[in-house]
């Protein structure tokens, strides 16, 4: 039986997403944009009603393939157990995969610390930006400067994270606490001094939809129900206080305190404006790029960010973009630099023109609801690409965080764990998911192998 919560549906995610930031840039004058963030506005009567057919689409999309897939399983009446143990092979197996994702990690952050070192890294730079100092920030951002191809390791993080609640809710907790905590000590680290807070989302929200997902199979409690049913509004009271905490250090203390009056009513502004105009950034570059590319350049950036390869392919040849484009430039000139963020909800009209953008937008409606059926149907699967697809969907106004050079590591690693999953599955080498029970203390089951993990919708 299908057992997950509401808001973590795809549909639900994206709409309360995109909708509401969508409606309220909409409804702002030119004059407010100018006045609140420093840019014109953009966004055309036309393009809204692209923004709300966009969401149309995935809506279609995403329930089309979760009532299809749901017909199918029902249809084929396959048995779920209310209680599931893994052998041990599963377990050396993904523990196997976690410890290359700690190892991954922990590189990376070990390498770039020695890095920042050799730039000059000092306490004196650290205190600096606790006590607010100006300039002390930058100072940081400087000397950890990412290396390519190395700092790119420490977003294997999100894997770790993924697979440590994964594993310690199936298999205990014993071998993974430490490093888990670790990691996410150190991720703090780096999402304050170096203001980066989407490094500390990457790894928080993927933990929590995963351990969501795996209680919910168990079932949740009256009053544990009522909680997670509510945690959208917690959630949301949260990250406007980890917001205002970490744009204090970031901007308040360095520029606006000396402008602005209210620090609260800055923080509102602030984070409303990185929302909105990210959208309205959106609508910028269609009105830049009046039509559709030759080859996909906003929709594939983890290919031209790709470490090595990157540098050899000419991306200006092969997709149209005029060489003399630059973004930050086109903000400079026609938005604000300090506002970047390029929306997620109309890079592929840029790429692929309006039709295909719809097509886009269906399409990965349909991919989302397929893995968040499977995910919704405690197969591992769904439990390894979900989290990911979901920080998407949290970012999808301000940017397109799946196509993203800091998300490809990730995708790459458990496209790897996904196809081993899928060659030792079938080759019987891993017992099924679901064909183990705990029945008076003992394990009982049989290996079908119509009801592999990967045939199991």
């Amino acid at each position: 039986m299908k057992k997950t919560i509401w808001w973590l549906n795809p549909g639900v995610v994206f709409t309360f997403m995109i909708v509401p930031n969508v409606v309220i840039a909409n409804h702002l004058s030119s004059n407010s944009f100018v006045n609140n963030w420093g840019t014109p506005k953009y966004l055309s009567k036309e393009l809204f009603q692209v923004s709300i057919f966009s969401v149309l689409l995935f809506l279609i999309g995403s329930a089309f393939m979760v009532i299809v897939l749901k017909g199918i399983y029902d249809k084929r009446s396959i048995p779920r157990p209310q209680s599931i143990r893994r052998r041990e092979k599963d377990y050396s197996f993904l523990m196997f995969f976690l410890n290359v994702s700690y190892l991954f990690t922990f590189f990376g952050y070990i390498y770039w610390f020695y890095v920042a070192l050799t730039r000059g890294l000092s306490f004196s730079v650290l205190i600096g930006m606790l006590q607010g100092s100006k300039g002390a920030m930058y100072d940081l951002k400087h000397l950890f400067s990412t290396v390519s191809g190395i700092t790119t390791f420490t977003q294997f993080g999100i894997v770790a994270s993924i697979l440590s609640v994964y594993v310690g809710l199936n298999y205990g907790w014993s071998k993974i606490k430490s490093k888990m905590i670790i990691l996410l000590v150190i991720t703090f680290f780096r999402a304050f001094f170096l203001s980066e807070r989407l490094a500390a989302l990457e790894l928080v929200i993927p933990i929590i939809v995963c351990w969501l997902g795996i209680k919910a199979q168990s079932g949740l409690s009256g009053k544990t129900r009522v909680m997670v049913n509510l945690s959208p509004l917690i959630g949301l009271v949260v990250f406007a206080v980890y917001f205002s905490v970490s744009e204090y250090f970031r901007s308040w203390s360095n520029y606006y305190a000396l402008k602005e009056s209210s620090f609260i009513e800055f923080c509102v502004t602030r984070i409303t404006g990185y929302y909105v105009t990210g959208l309205n950034n959106g609508s910028m570059l269609i009105d830049v790029f009046r039509k559709p590319l030759s080859f996909p350049y906003f929709t594939t950036t983890w290919l031209w960010d790709f470490p090595i390869l990157g540098s050899y392919l000419d991306a200006n040849k092969l997709t149209g973009v005029p060489s003399d484009f630059n973004f930050a430039g086109t903000l400079a000139s026609m938005g604000n630099p300090e506002f970047n963020n390029p929306s997620g909800l109309f890079l592929p009209y840029i790429d692929f023109g309006h039709v295909g953008g719809f097509f886009f937008w269906l399409i990965a409606g349909m991919g989302c609801g397929f893995i968040y059926h499977l995910f919704s149907y405690n197969n591992i699967y769904g439990y390894l690409y979900y989290p990911i697809i979901f920080v998407g969907l949290l970012e999808s106004p301000r940017v397109l965080y799946w196509s993203e050079g800091r998300a490809f590591p990730a995708w790459l690693l458990v496209f790897f764990i996904s196809f081993f999953l899928f060659i030792s599955s079938k080759h019987g080498l891993l017992s099924n998911n679901n064909s183990y029970r705990m029945r008076s203390g003992k394990m009982e089951g049989s290996l079908r192998k119509r009801y592999t993990s990967m045939e199991d919708f």
